[in-house]
């Protein structure tokens, strides 16, 4: 993603992987983002079973959303961390 608070879209293709209980599979380019305001907005995600889903609020798993990206976000800082700090 963009991590950015700036309005630009990320498409699904910048998604890296998509997260769902039991945690046994990751589904990259499951959902888009976009920043408005405040908000982060994303399409509804694609995924066995998704068509079932009724809710529009998918804050209850918005980490599993992005869970790749975050993972990838949280080594890039700790490296540059370690790098500053040699």
């Amino acid at each position: 993603m963009l991590w950015t608070t700036e309005e630009t879209y990320a498409p699904k293709s910048m998604n890296l992987g998509t997260v769902l209980v039991p945690f046994e599979k990751v589904r990259p380019g499951n959902t888009d983002a976009q920043v408005h305001g405040n908000i982060l907005w994303a399409s509804k995600p694609r995924f066995p079973g998704s068509f079932l889903m009724t809710r529009k609020n998918y804050h209850v798993g918005d980490f599993n959303l992005f869970y790749v990206n975050v993972r990838e976000n949280a080594r890039a800082r700790v490296r540059a961390f370690g790098a500053g700090n040699e």
